[in-house]
């Protein structure tokens, strides 16, 4: 079947288009400093060992999928059934261990919070309360707005509009509560009624919001302040996926189950979930009362565990994170 070249770009006609040129551009542009003229699944194989001197697992099957998109509508050749190149990529994934950002514990958290406050810590309590609360990613909080923070009664409801897993665009919510409302309270009032508009996160000069927002770059450098400003070790390993890592950790560690702790960090594998809960305080815990303890009495934490309905995560400045099971 014949397809025009016009339907052919259709098939390239989305948010990532300009990805995707820019790395068919590269493998073509590649192949001509090889002098090799044939675009084939061998010289996929050669242009990806080319390309893992310098880039990560994720990062080269990314490339492999464009290309592969590539290959199929305008070759029409589909590169999985390039056994060989398949193997290169697992094997990567492999070789490649994944840097994960340090995480704050509950009493980092409330050592921070009760900090005396100066206009740059004031901004990162609040991206750190916001931020454990709701798992959120570094875009998440940067993109968040005043009309997505409303307070009800004695907590705070935040709604995120788009997020990276979010792919029907509904968004999603989350509830602040307990002590952690007060620090969201104060920053919110440092902002006059009228510059209460816009992107949330605002730089404080002088006591005072002013309508400078925070940037992505700058609320990502927020982990890495909290833990130099506490004196932890490796502050720099405290990146921006630290409060999504912290948020979770918290959560395992509160003893919940799976469905629960995935509807929190809204992903749709076992796979993340199952990392956080073989990791946390409370699995490692029931792991050694199995140890010491009869079936009997095994079987009756197990089940009170499955019983429970709110689970509370403690320690944080007299702060309780409930999580609804619907």
């Amino acid at each position: 079947m014949n397809i025009s070249e016009d339907n052919k770009l259709r098939f390239f006609d989305f948010k990532s288009k300009d990805t995707y040129s820019k790395w068919i551009s590269n493998y073509k542009c590649w192949l001509s400093n090889q002098n090799e003229q044939t675009e084939c699944a061998d010289s996929v194989l050669s242009y990806i060992i080319f390309l893992s001197e310098d880039y990560a697992a994720s990062s080269l099957w990314t490339i492999y999928s464009i290309l592969n998109k590539y290959f199929k509508v305008y070759l029409s050749t589909n590169l999985k059934d390039c056994t060989l190149l398949q193997d290169f990529l697992k094997k990567q994934d492999k070789q490649h261990l994944v840097k994960k950002s340090k995480v704050l514990s509950k009493d980092n958290i409330a050592n921070f919070l009760n900090l005396e406050d100066t206009d740059t810590i004031i901004v990162a309590k609040v991206a750190l309360v916001i931020g454990i609360h709701g798992l959120l990613r570094i875009s998440e909080i940067t993109d968040l707005k005043f009309d997505n923070v409303e307070k009800k009664d004695d907590h705070y409801i935040i709604f995120i509009e788009k997020s990276k897993t979010d792919q029907a665009k509904k968004g999603f919510q989350f509830f602040v509560q307990g002590d952690h409302v007060a620090v969201i309270d104060k920053y919110i009032n440092l902002f006059i009624s009228e510059e209460r508009k816009g992107r949330f996160f605002r730089s404080i000069s002088r006591g005072k919001g002013s309508r400078k927002v925070c940037g992505k770059n700058v609320i990502g450098k927020f982990p890495f302040l909290i833990a130099s400003t506490l004196n932890l070790n490796d502050s720099k390993e405290f990146t921006g996926h630290c409060f999504r890592r912290t948020g979770a950790t918290l959560i395992a560690d509160s003893g919940v189950d799976k469905i629960t702790l995935k509807r929190a960090g809204r992903w749709k594998s076992d796979s993340v979930c199952d990392g956080y809960i073989e990791e946390s305080s409370s699995s490692k815990l029931l792991i050694s009362k199995a140890v010491c303890s009869d079936n009997k009495n095994v079987q009756n934490v197990q089940k009170n565990a499955s019983n429970l309905n709110v689970y509370n995560i403690n320690g944080c400045s007299g702060v309780t994170l409930n999580f609804y099971n619907q």
